[in-house]
């Protein structure tokens, strides 16, 4: 799911004057985890970030699919 959304280099080059803000560091897979839990609590497609057409219908916003299909960004 993060290809592309987050640069490779913000989980491999640890900086020191990042280290000295946090005591903890979030790796990848802790990262995909948040999201994959993130996009399941609000109905989202956990693969991929999308909007689902039940949560869509389930807000009363079924006006918006058409838009959100033209735009391949529904599931």
């Amino acid at each position: 799911m993060l290809t592309g959304s987050v640069p490779g280099a913000f989980f491999v080059v640890a900086l020191p004057a990042m280290m000295e803000l946090t005591q903890h560091a979030i790796g990848v897979w802790r990262l995909e985890t948040m999201l994959d839990e993130y996009y399941g609590a609000r109905g989202w497609d956990v693969a991929t970030g999308l909007q689902r057409r039940e949560k869509i219908g389930e807000l009363e916003l079924d006006w918006i699919i058409p838009e959100l299909e033209r735009e391949d960004a529904i599931r």
